[in-house]
Parts: structure tokens; C-alpha cells; sequence
């Protein structure tokens, strides 16, 4: 849940980042790791295992808000095609490890109090059984939540403009260990004994999610406020139900009902985002269908076009300007091929406000510091903070344009092939950047990157 955790004697704002993600054992992703950025851009061929990355941490996602067999079956294909595959059977575990920087609130009654800032490491094991019968049985073999120590942050040390948020921290400390026979929490977290349950992670059960440990609420929230977006033009275009108000669906396909229940300066901002963006566009909106809703479009002519005739790239880009604007903020949007359908010279536009976006401070935000001063506590301090506080964006790619527009911003490019292991071919991410010898495993310039997207547009080897 984003935003406000409510309970008996308090609440939560989220403030949190991911900034590293490993899987190793699900689909081509073996032994996988990569840093993130605020705003981050996974480039690469078809084939090569970008969705697989939003995938991975799709399931993450579910599996810290419900039971791991539903967790599973919401993902692409059977849950036993999730894990990698090897010369002749498939993986027996995935394991996820994720780490975050926590800068979030802790809000009781009696007036707003800061949680200690704070890196903390989240680590999952999802182990699958086949049993003589003939079924698989998947249980978490062991999960963990800790706190980092300084030595061992080099994310921080590279990004030294987040410092001040982190508190610096000599000694590891767990919060919580599970394994197949035992749970162990601190008391702070939980102080009565917790048996393990083969269903669900303990991260999304409902007894911690009740609890008074804000570091356990906001990892969790943050896992579990992740917006994905892989649009589809057919839905886009059609008609949604006017009680489908859940969120915007990866599709994009309830993009009208999502729209009316907007509030009004957020609707507008839309609208002006919209309009920027689309020569020849003065303004959108929502109208009834009989029993649905639908999109009108109205051009500077004051021309009406329905949803279903606007163009394929005037629907994406509304829809992807809504994810950004929604009264519930996702922690993390993850979106796939924004680039399909928009013309190139509005795509550098978008790329640029996705990157502002991701990249906004919360003390830059108008406003912020004078709501402050102005001495807003508890849930409203919560709730504004929420408010002001930017998602988390990725994006998958396979468009050279992408890499043009950010040649003079490689720190967020993460360039992704396939290379043979064990023979097989798994997912590699380099970062883009200057190349050294000693560091060619590890960086791509931009240079290699157009050659080798240039070999395989050509029909060569990737």
C-alpha cells in the first residue's frame, strides 16, 4: 500500500528507494545483479531478458502482498516456467535480494516524528518441491530483513548526493530471519513467537503488516506500490467500466475510469502535460458510454474525436502521463517500450520529463518547506509527504533513440545482452560509460552499444 499505513496509534509515509536489485534463478536471469537509479533505462536487444527484469521484480512485488502459489500465477506463463532453466531440468529456488534506502516518516498521534534513516537489505528464497505425487509444492526457504553497514554500501559511496538521508551504521542488525523451521524477530518488530508459514512470505503477513516497525512497513510498501505498464493499444482505445477504480492496469485498459475519479488539478495537469506534447490537441476528457466510459479528444479546431480514432501515440502518452499523476503515487513505475508509437521528436520530450520526474527532490517542491513551517503533523504531514514525493522510474528499450537522448546522461543507462553460461544463454547488465580494461565486464561505452544494436538490427550475432 502507498502512501499512508494507517493503525491504532499511528501512520507511515513512504520514503524509500530501491537502489539494487539480485535474482538469481528465474527465467534467463542467473546470478543477476544491478544498481538503480531514480531513473533508470534497461537498453538492449529484443531477446536479451530486459522484461525479465520487471518481471523479477513484479514477483517480488506480489509476493510481499499475498500467498506465493497467487503470487506466482500472476506472472507470465505456468509458475514452473518462471524458474531457469539448465541443460536438462529446471531451477529448484529463485533467490531475490533487494536493497533499499529508507528516508520515510513515522507519524503517531501526538505529532510527526522522523524514523531514522536507514539502508536496509531484503533477501527471499522460494524453493520448489516436487513431490511423489507428482505436484510441486513452493515455500520461502529462508527470507531475511537487515540493516547495511557503511563498509558494505558501495551504492552510497557512488551516489554521494544521498548521503545525508542514510545513517551511517557500523554493525549489521536483522530484523527478521525465517527459514523452514523458525522465525526470529527482534521485539521491536514483533514480540510474541511467529511460526513459519509455508504460504506466504513473512513480509506480507498480516500480523507484521499491523505491527509498529516502520522499517518493515516501508519495504514492504515499497515492494508492494510498484506500478507496471506494458500498454496495448486495443485497450487503450476502448471503453472501461465505471466501477473499475483499482489502479491503472498494466494495459492500460480501465485508462477512463482511472481518469474521472482524478481530482481536478491533477486531471488538469494531465491535460497540460497532454497538450504540450500533442501539436494540434486542446484538451481531453472523459464522457459516459451508456454504462461505461470513454476518452474524447478535442483539437485546436474544436474538432471532437473519440478515443477509439485518437492515434496510437496520443493514447500512450496520456496513459503514461496519468502513472505519473495518480492520487495514490507508486513507489516504482516500470514501463515497457514507451517508445512504441510516438513519434521521435515528442519521445525526447517524454524521456526528459520521466527523467525530471524520478529526479525530483522533496525539499525542491513548491510548497514543501512552507507547509512545513507551517507546523502540519501527524497524518497530514504523512499525507503531504506523500504527495510530494517522486516514483521511482524504469524503463526497457530496445530503440537507439533512447540511448541518443541520453548520451549526455549515461548514469542511467544499463545496457543488456545475452551471454553463454553453462551453456545457456543468461541476461548480462553492463553500465554505460567510459571503458576500461581491467572493467570491460562491467561498463559499455556508448560506442559498443550502437555497434552491437547495429549487429543485430543487421541479422547478425547478438
Amino acid at each position: 500500500m502507498e502512501g499512508i499505513e494507517a493503525s491504532p496509534n499511528g501512520c507511515y509515509a513512504r520514503g524509500d528507494m530501491l537502489t539494487r536489485l539480485e535474482v538469481d534463478g528465474f527465467k534467463s536471469l542467473r546470478d543477476f545483479s544491478v544498481d538503480l537509479e531514480p531513473f533508470t533505462v534497461f537498453l538492449g536487444p529484443n531477446g536479451a531478458g530486459k522484461s525479465n527484469i520487471l518481471e523479477a521484480l513484479s514477483l517480488l512485488s506480489r509476493l510481499a502482498t499475498m500467498p506465493i502459489v497467487d503470487a506466482f500465477k500472476g506472472g507470465r506463463g505456468l509458475p514452473g516456467d518462471q524458474f531457469s532453466r539448465y541443460v536438462d531440468e529446471r531451477s529448484h529456488q529463485i533467490r531475490f535480494a533487494a536493497e533499499f534506502l529508507l528516508f520515510g516518516s513515522y507519524a503517531k498521534s501526538t505529532g510527526f516524528a522522523p524514523h531514522p534513516r536507514g539502508r536496509f537489505r531484503y533477501e527471499l528464497v522460494i524453493a520448489r518441491e516436487t513431490r511423489a505425487s507428482g505436484t510441486e509444492h513452493l515455500s520461502a526457504s529462508h527470507e531475511l530483513l537487515r540493516t547495511m553497514t557503511s563498509a558494505e554500501d558501495t551504492w552510497v559511496v557512488a551516489h554521494p548526493e544521498f548521503a545525508e538521508l542514510v545513517k551511517p551504521s557500523d554493525e549489521a542488525e536483522n530484523q527478521f530471519t525465517v527459514d523452514r523451521s523458525q522465525v526470529t524477530l527482534i521485539p521491536q518488530i514483533w514480540p510474541e513467537k511467529l511460526r513459519p508459514d509455508p504460504r506466504r512470505t513473512l513480509l506480507g503477513r498480516d500480523e507484521l503488516q499491523s505491527n509498529q516497525s516502520a522499517s518493515v512497513h516501508l519495504v514492504a510498501d515499497n515492494l508492494a506500490a510498484c506500478q507496471w505498464l506494458r500498454l496495448d493499444l486495443a485497450h487503450l482505445a476502448s471503453t472501461s467500466d465505471r466501477v473499475d477504480t483499482d489502479g491503472l492496469r498494466p494495459d492500460g485498459s480501465n485508462l477512463p475510469t482511472v481518469l474521472a475519479d482524478l481530482p481536478p488539478p491533477l486531471l488538469g495537469e494531465i491535460r497540460a502535460s497532454l497538450v504540450a506534447l500533442v501539436p494540434g490537441l486542446s484538451s481531453v476528457s472523459v464522457v459516459p458510454a451508456q454504462e461505461a466510459l470513454s476518452l474524447e479528444f478535442e483539437l485546436s479546431g474544436g474538432e471532437r474525436v473519440p478515443g477509439r480514432l485518437a492515434s496510437d501515440g496520443t493514447l500512450r502518452l496520456l496513459a503514461l502521463l496519468t502513472a505519473l499523476r495518480l492520487e495514490q503515487r507508486p513507489a516504482l513505475i516500470g514501463i515497457e517500450e514507451p517508445e512504441n508509437g510516438i513519434f521521435p521528436g515528442r519521445l525526447s520530450v517524454l524521456v526528459e520529463l520521466l527523467r525530471q520526474e524520478a529526479g525530483r527532490k522533496l525539499h525542491e517542491e513548491p510548497g514543501f518547506a512552507d507547509a512545513r513551517l507551517a507546523g502540519s503533523g501527524g497524518a497530514e504531514f504523512g499525507n503531504l509527504m506523500s504527495d510530494f514525493l517522486p516514483p521511482q522510474i524504469l524503463l526497457t528499450t530496445h530503440s537507439p533513440l533512447l540511448l541518443a537522448m541520453l548520451r549526455e546522461h549515461p548514469e542511467h543507462l544499463r545496457f543488456v545482452d545475452t551471454v553463454h553460461r553453462d551453456r545457456r544463454r543468461v541476461t548480462r547488465v553492463r553500465k554505460v560509460g567510459s571503458v576500461s580494461a581491467d572493467r570491460r565486464h562491467l561498463v559499455v561505452s556508448p560506442r559498443e552499444i550502437d555497434e552491437l544494436m547495429n549487429t543485430v538490427k543487421s541479422g547478425g550475432p547478438p
